[in-house]
């Protein structure tokens, strides 16, 4: 018997046997990133869903945490940027007061990883003054598989959003069927890891 359904991501009500995992990537979720990885239709895509709906409702004393589902399954490397911000300002929307200024409704062509740090910026700056405790948004990208298929330079960029100057605002939850450790051939180890 195979408690998981295959084709959909499964609620709360029928959610189990996951809330230590669940648990023990809150604790430490303000400070840290995670992989989670297994074969397929073992709740790799529900997990983060769930970490969502906990992380929606947290009342956490220190963090604000805007949890942003992006699923990178289909989304070419060209997107992979656009695809962070519009993820970040989807699930962020509510907790604008008015509408920002942001390169992601401008561009139509060509948004860089340039363009999502600037938007990234002006979203935290805009909740941080609208916010007493220190803002988390915390990215849930699921099918990272799919950056096994990126350049380095992506890949190097997906990094540098959770390690450069955005990293006191931004932890990252990954979830997939496994991620490339190996880049030798483009110069040697695994920008994520």
């Amino acid at each position: 018997f195979n408690p998981y359904i295959a084709g959909r991501v499964v609620g709360s009500d029928l959610f189990y046997g996951r809330s230590a995992i669940i648990t023990d990537i809150e604790r430490p979720l303000a400070n840290t990133c995670f992989l989670i990885y297994g074969e397929r239709r073992i709740g790799e895509t529900s997990l983060p869903h769930q970490l969502r709906e906990r992380l929606q409702k947290a009342d956490d004393p220190t963090y604000k945490f805007i949890p942003a589902y992006i699923d990178l399954q289909g989304v070419a490397e060209d997107d992979f940027c656009r695809t962070i911000a519009a993820g970040v300002v989807e699930h962020a929307a509510g907790l604008f007061r008015e509408t920002l200024a942001l390169r992601l409704n401008e561009a139509r062509d060509g948004y860089t990883y340039r363009d999502l740090t600037r938007d990234l910026r002006t979203i935290i700056d805009h909740l941080k003054a609208n916010e007493t405790k220190a803002i988390k948004i915390v990215l849930l990208m699921d099918e990272v598989d799919t950056l096994n298929t990126y350049s380095l330079r992506t890949n190097l960029n997906l990094r540098g959003l959770f390690m450069g100057p955005l990293k006191e605002n931004i932890v990252l939850v990954m979830s997939g069927l496994y991620l490339k450790m190996d880049w030798s051939a483009e110069g040697g180890g695994s920008p994520p890891f």
